[in-house]
């Protein structure tokens, strides 16, 4: 589920006399990006996903699962229930073969390589745990940025607008105020991602057409 961005929008736009409706919601969007980006507080599973005979690497993200979210980094992998081991870097012999894959490397933070490659077709089998944002193009954001993150976004977002030079709404150091905020929420939110203590709610992306 997620909240239309015009929800927030009626939030900001008071607080900003004079700001345009879509430097708001760019700003916003830019915002919440950088919060999920930096602090992996938006988690969640992909799949389980079919596995195709004699291909190791699949995409995650965005518009196989949910054209709104990226996937922004790959946590953790099981296969048929299995966890795989994460490997830092691809290993030497990658193109070896096997009945069932042991680990995994990503080539990118939203793809996904398994080792060895698997040579039969599997279904369901696949599960990965990934974090997310929400795409420059979203037209919502996800229900944890109101219930858990509403508070750290709306300094980012008010920082930013208010440290805009010239406007009817700028001020500087109520935008200092704001941003050292935000920053203080990302940094906090990303140690507890790295402990396993994110305040977020594991879900699934549905797999279309099943």
């Amino acid at each position: 589920m997620s909240i239309a961005l015009s929800t927030w929008l009626k939030d900001i736009l008071p607080r900003t006399p004079g700001l345009v409706r879509s430097v708001a919601k760019r700003e916003l969007l830019l915002t919440v990006r950088e919060f999920y980006e930096q602090s992996f507080a938006w988690r969640g599973t992909v799949g389980p996903l079919d596995i195709l005979a004699d291909q190791a690497s699949y995409k995650l993200s965005p518009e196989e699962y949910d054209e709104q979210a990226d996937v922004i980094g790959i946590l953790h992998a099981t296969y048929d229930t299995f966890p795989l081991r994460k490997r830092s870097a691809a290993p030497s012999d990658i193109s070896r073969t096997g009945d069932r894959p042991h680990s995994y490397y990503a080539t990118a933070p939203d793809t996904i390589v398994l080792y060895p490659i698997p040579t039969a077709d599997a279904d369901d089998k696949l599960l990965v745990y990934v974090a997310f944002t929400p795409t420059l193009d979203a037209t919502g954001l996800p229900e944890i940025a109101s219930t858990l993150h509403r508070e750290a976004l709306f300094d980012g977002v008010l920082g930013r607008l208010f440290s805009h030079p010239a406007k009817p709404y700028s001020n500087p150091l109520l935008g200092q105020y704001h941003l050292k905020r935000f920053r203080s929420a990302i940094a906090g939110y990303a140690a507890k991602a790295k402990g396993g203590l994110v305040d977020a709610p594991s879900w699934c992306f549905p797999k279309f057409g099943k």
